[in-house]
């Protein structure tokens, strides 16, 4: 229960950063796809079982999990995440709830630039990283008042799961140094 309630924590101080770009009125006479972008597509690297795939694999699910906070779609992010991680339930419903309400998460896209793993030869392979948030704005509802989220920077520790043919993310929190 304590590692739960750790591992809520600290999501809600990461959540704090997941914010999406500034969002623009559509020009009428562009086609519909138009204003919108193509999902990320998973690189072959991410599915590989290596050390590098599982980096991959980290940096996909992050540029998922940024989409799904800009649009409100939330498949992939879903299709990349284990029914069990806990974090990434908390995600999904946060984004599905936002955009339901008519509200927006602007900037926060997260990041990161290099990354370690730990624990590689057993299962779950850990990969630690740097996570940088970029400032960014939350609306949770439509009419409600935009708080601004700092730009910030927090050690990540993302645990994945290997299962036939690819990676899944399982869990993440801060990363404490035992």
């Amino acid at each position: 229960m304590r590692t739960t309630t750790a591992v809520v924590v600290a999501l809600l101080a990461l959540l704090g950063a997941c914010q999406q770009p500034e969002v623009l009125e559509p020009d009428p006479s562009a086609s519909p796809s138009a204003t919108t972008s193509p999902a990320p597509t998973m690189p072959a690297q991410a599915r590989e079982d290596s050390d590098e795939g599982a980096v991959a694999f980290v940096r996909y699910w992050l540029d998922v999990s940024n989409d799904a906070a800009r649009s409100g779609s939330t498949e992939a992010l879903e299709a990349v995440s284990d029914d069990s991680c806990e974090g990434c339930r908390s995600y999904i419903e946060l984004y599905e709830e936002i955009h339901k309400n008519g509200g927006s998460l602007e900037g926060g896209d997260r990041r990161f630039e290099e990354a370690e793993v730990r624990y590689s030869e057993t299962r779950p392979t850990i990969v630690i990283a740097d996570l940088i948030s970029d400032a960014g704005t939350e609306t949770d509802s439509a009419g409600a008042t935009p708080r601004d989220v700092a730009a910030s920077r927090t050690t990540v520790a993302f645990e994945l799961n290997r299962l036939e043919g690819g990676w899944v993310m399982s869990k993440f929190g801060l990363w404490e140094e035992s």
